[in-house]
């Protein structure tokens, strides 16, 4: 009756939480006390409920009493199941209060919210870099120690998380238990149906912060953006062929643009800003013009000169807000 009236007279007198049976009280004080007094008799292990034992001894005995009735896989715990067939139902009950993104599983849910706290309690003691989940900073730590424990029973091939197994070892079974709602195309990892399901609504979350143009895939975005050289002062797109030093570019009296790194040649500006920012990239600083007139701490006899017309200006403000008139001609180019 307890269930139904929310009466919880047993309290933990650690931590105060409540329970409405003496039964839950005592087997939520040995997550205090540490007492274990249920042992695996096959490894030893111990656990501090009776439950817990159970699940643990199908590891040993391979039992899988519960089945997905949908595609007939086993699972050894019953809340596996349950999360398992929410990739058939698409059933996503746990939504974020702050962005109302959804999820399939409570563990997804804090691991995003995350993102938005900018929470990072778990820190490696070798590299002192920072997880905001404790699994993600296991899955690290195995780069400094070389740790691979998941092995493939088929070929053997072994692999630093589990995660990686499961999929790694669907290209033998030929399962592929992700399909498109829309086309029916079936997928043996998750990531792979959610690219795929982006050609049928055109989303393209990925946008170049440089040209804003969008794109489906992350390493679409990353392939493009090495087409852009930017300033390293203000970010600005190199766009005028003054703004290179002449030290990375030269123009020919045969109309050619010449990488002075590399003498490797392009018939257009854009062509050798592409060349310079995708293989020169750490050889140099690149400044626009108007970074380059701005440099001054103290106005000169010659003034501020727009690197764009050659007008002249007493103050760099002045020369800033005159730049400003050239950006319709900057991105022309």
């Amino acid at each position: 009756m307890r269930s139904h009236s929310g009466d919880k007279p047993f309290a933990c007198d650690v931590c105060n939480r409540r329970f409405a049976h003496s039964g839950s009280l005592v087997k939520h004080t040995r997550t205090h006390t540490v007492q274990k007094p249920y042992e695996c008799d096959v490894c030893k292990k111990k656990f501090g409920q009776s439950s817990s034992l159970v699940r643990h001894k199908r590891t040993h005995t391979g039992d899988k009493p519960y089945e997905c009735d949908v595609c007939k896989r086993r699972f050894r715990e019953f809340g596996t199941l349950v999360r398992h067939k929410r990739t058939h139902t698409r059933d996503k009950p746990y939504a974020c209060d702050v962005c109302k993104k959804r999820f399939a599983y409570s563990g997804s849910l804090v691991t995003h919210k995350r993102t938005h706290t900018g929470q990072k309690s778990y820190e490696c003691d070798i590299c002192k870099k920072r997880f905001g989940h404790s699994n993600n900073l296991v899955s690290h730590k195995r780069t400094h120690t070389g740790d691979k424990p998941y092995e493939c029973d088929v070929c053997k091939r072994r692999f630093t998380q589990l995660s990686n197994l499961v999929e790694h070892k669907r290209t033998h079974s030929g399962d592929k238990p992700y399909e498109c709602e829309v086309c029916k195309k079936r997928f043996t990892k998750s990531g792979n149906l959610m690219r795929h399901k982006r050609r049928h609504t055109e989303e393209k979350p990925y946008e170049c912060e440089v040209c804003k143009k969008r794109f489906t895939r992350k390493f679409s975005l990353t392939h493009h953006k090495k087409q852009h050289l930017l300033c390293n002062t203000c970010s600005r797109e190199i766009v005028e062929p003054q703004d290179l030093d002449k030290h990375f570019l030269v123009f020919k009296h045969d109309g050619r643009y010449m990488c002075s790194k590399c003498d490797k040649q392009h018939i257009s500006f854009m062509k050798s800003v592409q060349h310079i920012a995708s293989q020169h990239a750490n050889d140099g600083n690149y400044q626009c013009g108007l970074c380059q007139e701005l440099e001054s701490a103290e106005p000169s006899c010659v003034g501020y000169v727009c690197c764009v017309c050659d007008v002249v200006f007493d103050v760099p403000r002045l020369l800033e807000d005159h730049m400003a008139n050239h950006d319709t001609k900057w991105s022309y180019y």
